[in-house]
């Protein structure tokens, strides 16, 4: 089933920090990698010129194939920021909230 989601693999492969993550753009309904540049034509929503829309994620976390890398616990409902593969079973698994973001264990 990953290699239904080859374009989300390619996005996430440019992840700048090398986590493979991508980050909700929610002005765009889309996802995209850190760092994307905007594009300049849009006038109120700052979408990046390479993003994959919010309905491929959702469908990869649905089947298990993607799984939320970064929460936001404090939101209501609870907020996937950022999604990455789900690793093979046994592989060490390391999911952050949103307080955890610049500190010692995101990096």
């Amino acid at each position: 089933m990953a290699d239904a989601y080859t374009d989300l693999a390619a996005l996430a492969a440019k992840d700048p920090a090398g986590k493979g993550r991508l980050w909700a753009v929610r002005d765009g309904n889309c996802w995209s990698y850190a760092g994307c540049a905007v594009d300049p034509r849009g006038s109120n929503l700052k979408v990046p010129v390479e993003s994959v829309p919010d309905a491929r994620v959702k469908a990869a976390l649905a089947d298990g194939t993607w799984m939320g890398a970064v929460i936001d616990t404090n939101a209501t409902p609870i907020k996937i920021l950022a999604v990455q593969v789900t690793p093979a079973p046994g592989a060490p698994l390391n999911v952050l909230r949103a307080s955890d973001l610049g500190t010692v264990a995101a990096a």
